[in-house]
């Protein structure tokens, strides 16, 4: 089963969105889910190796979500895998990960 935690707003995300997390697992969900609204992501970085990318969706018109500024960053924060001796440890390493783009700007 998967667990869906969200948020929208101005305040700083990660810590919302890790405490949501952290109530999933304890409830005992197997996995979960964090859409990364932004640029896109390069699904190819070396950080993110083996990270679950799902299917993207492009609302920005840009025909790709392929963008390597910061939504590959925001990716990278969340899903980096750990001690895998490229750039920084992930802070939910095992989370999917679905790009959603909403700029064509940063490709």
């Amino acid at each position: 089963m998967c667990g869906i935690v969200g948020f929208t707003g101005t305040k700083d995300a990660a810590p919302i969105l890790l405490s949501g997390l952290s109530k999933l697992e304890y409830r005992g969900y197997d996995s979960a889910g964090i859409a990364v609204i932004d640029s896109g992501i390069y699904a190819e970085h070396p950080d993110l190796a083996g990270a679950d990318i799902l299917d993207w969706v492009d609302l920005s018109g840009a025909g790709s979500a392929v963008d390597t500024s910061h939504g590959t960053q925001v990716a990278g924060i969340l899903a980096a895998g750990l001690r895998n001796g490229q750039g920084i440890d992930g802070a939910v390493p095992n989370v999917s990960i679905l790009p959603i783009r909403i700029t064509s700007r940063g490709a």
